[in-house]
């Protein structure tokens, strides 16, 4: 019968194998490999530093719905979002519910918003305004880009805009 090592020799015999597995592996890739360039990452880096600019006057506005997918907001309706500065927190109102949430800003012009949470009042009037409002909602939820200027914002999923918004309160 065969003794155990002692437990002292165990984590050197460990050291020694992965050793041996590290140098069986490096000798593996082949001596002339071509090298590839690295892709010029310095255009995407200009444009994330600009989004970085921009951002402080967009969180800084108070934004309100003009059109949802191409069409008018409900007349007597009001949809408005509010990206809080030096914060991952938007807060808005989607017709008749009021909601608060995250969102995480990526890349230069990507964002993700959500989950929110909704008040839950029920609105008969303007007419239609529950069926904008869960239709704003589930938008706000697929969006994952957006473009701006200081008329306007536009909230997209992938090349379409979705949401656009204007201005409401200009960013001090």
């Amino acid at each position: 019968m065969r003794t155990p090592a002692p437990l002292t020799a165990r984590p050197f015999r460990t050291l020694a194998t992965l050793g041996v597995l590290a140098g069986l592996m490096s000798c593996s890739e082949p001596k002339d490999r071509e090298l590839l360039p690295l892709p010029d990452a310095s255009p995407i880096a200009d444009a994330v530093r600009q989004a970085q600019k921009d951002w402080p006057w967009i969180a800084g506005t108070e934004w309100e719905l003009a059109g949802i997918e191409g069409e008018a907001p409900i007349e007597g309706s009001r949809v408005w979002i509010s990206f809080k500065p030096d914060e991952t927190w938007v807060a808005g109102s989607a017709g008749c519910n009021t909601f608060t949430g995250g969102y995480i800003r990526r890349g230069e012009d990507g964002i993700r918003i959500g989950p929110l949470g909704l008040t839950r009042k029920f609105c008969e009037q303007p007419t239609g305004v529950m069926q904008q409002e869960a239709r704003v909602m589930h938008l706000l939820g697929e969006v994952n880009a957006y473009e701006a200027t200081r008329d306007w914002l536009h909230l997209r999923i992938e090349e379409n805009i979705v949401l656009s918004f204007q201005p409401v309160t200009a960013a001090p």
